[in-house]
């Protein structure tokens, strides 16, 4: 059985339908910049001392950062 739709329902659905694709591209791009932001915090060298092992040991890329990526991350998503 053939279904037909008139040109202003086909139209308001090609509208719907390009809505989505935008909602979900910026979905993908918040997703991609807290997957970032994860990555840095989930890798161990993040944690190794930057520096000297016994005089710079407190000097790492997380010490450094208190949660500035996560917090910006999050910001970019709002």
């Amino acid at each position: 059985m053939a279904m037909w739709i008139n040109e202003d329902a086909y139209r308001a659905m090609s509208e719907e339908l390009s809505t989505l694709r935008a909602r979900v591209g910026e979905l993908e791009s918040q997703r991609d910049k807290l997957r970032e932001a994860l990555a840095f915090y989930a890798n161990p060298k993040t944690y190794e001392p930057q520096g000297h092992p016994q005089i710079d040991y407190e000097i790492t890329a997380i010490n450094s950062d208190r949660g500035k990526r996560a917090r910006a991350a999050l910001e970019e998503c709002k």
